[in-house]
């Protein structure tokens, strides 16, 4: 199904996939002409060669983003490298492709307008504002879907308005203060949540810091890696459950959307941070 929704607008053709090291998983949500997914392959190097379908050269729109770094090329053009977690857009007019020399997760979002800027790769600042306004709203469409029915369109929007600004920030100087190492930490965290593979060998590399660096890093703001993961994970699925209404979750899916492997686990967690258990909270 998502082949079928990625094949209306762009063509994606494997070049490379070696040295595997785990099973991947892939999702995917269609809102109107808005396409999210994510999929993550483990280690090794891969690479796609993508081709616009007749008709929609010049007129999606790809927002990219790959947790441990990769390039992009169009046609025979120079390879432009994307740091770990940065976001680029992409209009592409004819073929590229994408690499990922390290594997890794990768999210992609394709919009289809006619007002999609020219073509032409553009890394987005990490320091903008808008640019992790525009990841956020992404990652929790993707990371709350099944959304609920009839909210396609105001969802969709609010996604929109998060990419008008990022584009009128790139029109102007609004780049923001720098962004310091633990908003980048939780950053990469929080586009995460949902892994529950996800180490801190490969935070660590996103941040081009050994393992101890980061460990040490973490401990003079007063936290460790997997404390701070529990934390935010136990307030999304806080947010999950606010979201649902009357509408009842199940725990077991609950736990798999923020991470946890094993469900009665994460009730135990959840009970004991917010001093009642998810199925009564």
């Amino acid at each position: 199904m998502a082949a079928g929704l990625w094949g209306r607008l762009i063509e994606a053709r494997a070049v490379v996939r070696q040295a595997a090291t785990e099973d991947g998983h892939f999702q995917a949500i269609e809102i109107g002409d808005v396409l999210l997914s994510t999929l993550d392959l483990g280690g090794g190097e891969q690479s796609w060669h993508f081709t616009p379908t007749p008709g929609s050269a010049g007129r999606v729109l790809l927002l990219l983003r790959l947790i441990r770094g990769g390039w992009l090329q169009e046609g025979d053009g120079p390879r432009v490298w994307l740091p770990a977690g940065q976001i680029a857009l992409l209009t592409p007019a004819g073929p590229f492709d994408l690499g990922l020399p390290d594997g890794g997760r990768c999210d992609l979002g394709l919009i289809e307008s006619d007002a999609a800027p020219g073509p032409g790769v553009r890394v987005l600042a990490g320091t903008m504002p808008s640019v992790n306004h525009l990841a956020f709203v992404a990652g929790y469409l993707l990371r709350c879907a099944p959304h609920p029915e009839g909210r396609s369109q105001e969802l969709k929007q609010m996604l929109f308005r998060a990419l008008d600004h990022v584009l009128s920030d790139l029109g102007g100087k609004n780049n923001g203060s720098a962004e310091t190492p633990f908003e980048r930490f939780k950053f990469l965290i929080g586009a995460n949540l949902g892994r529950a593979d996800l180490s801190l060998e490969e935070v660590a590399a996103a941040m081009e810091l050994s393992p101890r660096q980061l460990q040490r890093f973490l401990q003079s703001h007063g936290t460790s890696f997997r404390a701070h993961l529990l934390l935010r994970r136990l307030h999304h699925a806080h947010d999950l459950i606010e979201a649902a209404g009357q509408a009842k979750l199940r725990i077991a899916d609950l736990a798999w959307r923020c991470g946890f492997r094993d469900p009665n686990y994460f009730s135990r967690a959840y009970a004991k941070h917010w001093k009642v258990p998810p199925s009564r909270d």
